[in-house]
């Protein structure tokens, strides 16, 4: 498993202070005990308002105050919360997950979704926790995982989509588990839809007829920052990006350049200078695995950060 992600920290670039704005939260305890998306205006089923497929409000577990929400694959649950057709800003999906002895799980979040609507769905990720107690994960065209949990325990997920940056995070229990370019199609990897649309609980898990789950403590907040603005490098030009076997930059008129590269838990990869204008800084990707990287440019006192992205 992969450290706790903080980019911010991580790469360290500039001086930031961060706030949040709650968009909604719920912890189920200001429901009866029957269907969620029955009782609220918040939370949908998937198919165009068919409440048989409703998450029931339960007393059986809580992860605070008394009652969660079970996700029951018998019962045909799939429950959806519309975060509305975000294009830009960074988003947080918190929510607490438990999942009883022998039992499945399984959630996904969505580019595209509309609720009076059965086509026209993309989705980002589809992530999944089995009865072995594996989390593992389709997203970017790839299969990942994976990363263990603990049943009958309440498991701390948080979801970051930063739609500015084009970047999906996982965290599990606080750590960063896995970190890819969000606007890509889950299961084939293919550009998609920079959008975060709608998040998922279905009942399911990875073995097609185990899914039984509970959710408490969600939370949908958006991210903010006020942050010292990182003065740019004067004609600066990073090619190609996606990179394969290299990646160039071109400064003109600089002197005295430093680029360095990150990985996404703040680890330099790479790092080559330049002492004469004009010139151009070649770095080879080739040993570098395929994923979201930072470059840090250094010339005088200017300094610039872009994402730099490696596909092989």
């Amino acid at each position: 498993m992969r450290k706790s992600l903080l980019l911010a920290s991580a790469i360290a670039f500039a001086t930031s202070a961060f706030s949040q704005t709650v968009i909604f939260e719920d912890n189920f305890d200001s429901y009866t005990l029957d269907g969620v998306a029955a009782q609220s205006g918040d939370w949908y089923t998937w198919n165009s308002g068919d409440l048989t497929t409703d998450a029931m409000v339960t007393d059986a577990y809580a992860a605070s105050g008394t009652q969660s929400i079970v996700i029951d694959q018998t019962a045909g649950t799939d429950l959806v919360y519309d975060t509305g057709a975000l294009t830009t800003g960074k988003y947080d999906v918190n929510f607490k997950i438990l999942i009883p002895s022998g039992k499945e799980a399984y959630f996904n979040l969505l580019h595209n979704w509309v609720y009076t609507s059965t086509t026209g769905y993309e989705w980002s990720i589809d992530v999944y926790f089995s009865a072995a107690g594996d989390i593992t994960w389709t997203a970017a065209g790839n299969d990942g995982g994976a990363v263990s949990f603990n049943h009958d325990e309440w498991v701390d997920i948080q979801f970051t989509v930063d739609l500015d940056a084009d970047l999906g995070t996982l965290y599990v229990n606080g750590i960063s588990a896995y970190s890819y370019q969000w606007s890509l199609i889950n299961n084939t990897g293919a550009a998609g839809n920079n959008q975060l649309q709608a998040i998922d609980f279905y009942g399911y898990g990875p073995s097609g007829s185990n899914g039984l789950f509970y959710i408490d403590d969600f939370s949908f907040v958006e991210s903010t920052s006020v942050s010292t603005p990182t003065v740019e490098v004067s004609n600066l030009v990073m090619f190609p990006n996606p990179a394969n076997e290299v990646v160039n930059f071109s400064i003109a008129g600089a002197s005295d350049t430093q680029v360095n590269i990150f990985s996404l838990d703040g680890k330099m990869v790479a790092s080559r200078s330049l002492a004469s204008k004009n010139g151009v800084i070649s770095v080879s990707t080739a040993n570098l695995d395929s994923g979201i990287y930072f470059v840090e440019m250094i010339s005088g006192s200017e300094r610039s950060t872009q994402k730099l992205v490696i596909r092989h």
